[in-house]
């Protein structure tokens, strides 16, 4: 499971419903964290002297108590300074270079020149690749034609054969007769 970052609301979450009775796999279950987790955060508030049969303090009492035992947890990315050196050589291979590699390859390529095998796990490479490389590389940009509700055209054949789709603008949306579209065509079959 990814590292999630809890707020001092969310701790104090898992403690209130801790409080009011609520078993650790319950309070796991709605919220969504880690049994380990919940455990963890319940077990400092015992230790603080918090227990289920007292009332409980106020919130701001609670989280600064717990921020104190628990302290601020940060997770360390050691692959991002690993591989942020090679970061012009990995948009080089994935993007510039005569083959383009797939990421999978470049990642294959640049542990075998910096012998990181041991260093750098394909995940971080490919999380990396996507936060430092992809991001700062040219956007590309989508284009959306809007078009009324009742017209449903295929812009390719719109674009190849124009008269086809001249009827579709006509009031009784009939087909052209085979003399409006040109000497080669056929009239469409209802």
């Amino acid at each position: 499971m990814a590292f999630k970052r809890l707020t001092p609301m969310d701790i104090y979450d898992v403690i209130r419903r801790w409080h009011s009775k609520q078993k650790i796999s319950y309070i796991s279950k709605v919220t969504g964290y880690d049994r380990k987790t919940v455990r963890r955060y319940v077990n400092a508030a015992r230790s603080l002297g918090l227990c289920e049969d007292k009332d409980l303090p106020d919130k701001d009492a609670v989280i600064s108590l717990l921020r104190d035992v628990v302290g601020d947890r940060t997770y360390i990315q050691p692959a991002r300074e690993i591989l942020f050196p090679y970061r012009d050589e990995i948009i080089q291979l994935v993007e510039e270079s005569e083959y383009k590699l797939r990421p999978k390859i470049a990642f294959e390529v640049i542990c075998t020149r910096h012998d990181l095998y041991k260093s750098v796990s394909y995940s971080s490479f490919k999380r990396f690749y996507r936060i430092r490389c992809l991001n700062e590389l040219s956007v590309k940009t989508t284009c959306r034609i809007e078009t009324p509700p009742h017209i449903q055209q295929d812009f390719l054949i719109c674009f190849a054969f124009p008269d086809l789709y001249n009827f579709i603008d006509r009031p009784d949306r009939s087909p052209p007769a085979a003399q409006d579209l040109g000497p080669d065509t056929v009239p469409l079959q209802h």
